[in-house]
């Protein structure tokens, strides 16, 4: 169990991690809601965008369209990963995940506090970004596959 301060920093060890790693990854994240991904992400995701085949984030109340390069997916509400922050980053050399569940507390949002594994396995991190992968469609409403 951790606290919303420690799950951005592994967040963002993930993210900058895949890119350092020579050929850059495929990133899918879900941000819970469209509220939790801030400015400051869309920026970091845009650069992840740049370098990477694949960036796509997920939230509830995100519009389902492409900005700046991340493809952007809407949630129901009543998906599963509305109450999840899932961050998966694949290569063909890396490949991790944090996966965390809110524990749904009330008062500061640095303070709320997530259950969550960092993984680097690579068949349960693969298992994760196709669960993602399956909730973006291509432009003939398909499923998507990884």
């Amino acid at each position: 169990m951790g606290r919303k301060g420690l799950l951005i920093d592994l967040s963002l060890h993930l993210e900058r991690h895949g890119l350092g790693s020579g050929i850059a990854p495929i990133v899918l994240s879900a941000f819970q809601t469209t509220q939790r991904f801030t400015p400051g992400t869309r920026a970091r995701y845009s650069e992840l965008a740049a370098a990477s085949p694949l960036v796509a984030a997920l939230g509830v109340g995100l519009v389902s369209d492409d900005f700046q390069g991340v493809h952007m997916v809407g949630l129901d509400p009543a998906d599963a990963l509305a109450g999840e922050w899932t961050v998966t980053v694949v290569g063909p050399h890396h490949a991790a995940a944090l996966i965390a569940r809110d524990l749904g507390d009330d008062g500061p949002d640095l303070e709320r506090r997530f259950e969550f594994v960092v993984t680097h396995d690579r068949p349960t991190v693969l298992t994760a970004a196709r669960s993602l992968m399956s909730r973006i469609t291509t432009q003939a409403d398909q499923p998507a596959h990884i």
